[in-house]
């Protein structure tokens, strides 16, 4: 089975403790695994799948997706709408559960 690039932006809120969750519970195939979040979280851990990962700081800036195949979101409207655009240039599909893009 093909491995999947996945990262987690608002990793360290209650939401984002929830997409991790149903990612371990799922066995999704993850290969690479990238956790963002706010200056104030970052450098912090959450556990995947037995491992700790220091969430990274969120700057929506371009190459900060890079390699990344599927991004599942939910740190605030306005926070996606500013990373989305890099994210997508950088080739990632975003799965995002904010109200931002909403109709």
């Amino acid at each position: 089975m093909k491995k999947i690039n996945v990262a987690v932006v608002g990793a360290k809120g209650a939401v984002g403790h929830e997409i991790i969750t149903l990612l371990e519970k799922r066995k999704f195939p993850v290969g690479e695994f990238r956790p963002f979040g706010s200056e104030r979280s970052a450098g912090q851990t959450v556990r995947f799948n037995g491992a700790d990962y220091k969430i990274q700081e969120l700057k929506s800036q371009p190459g900060e997706f890079k390699g990344i195949d599927i991004v599942l979101s939910s740190p605030g409207a306005s926070v996606s709408k500013q990373f989305t655009p890099h994210a997508i240039k950088d080739g990632a599909l975003i799965i995002d559960n904010t109200s931002a893009f909403r109709m």
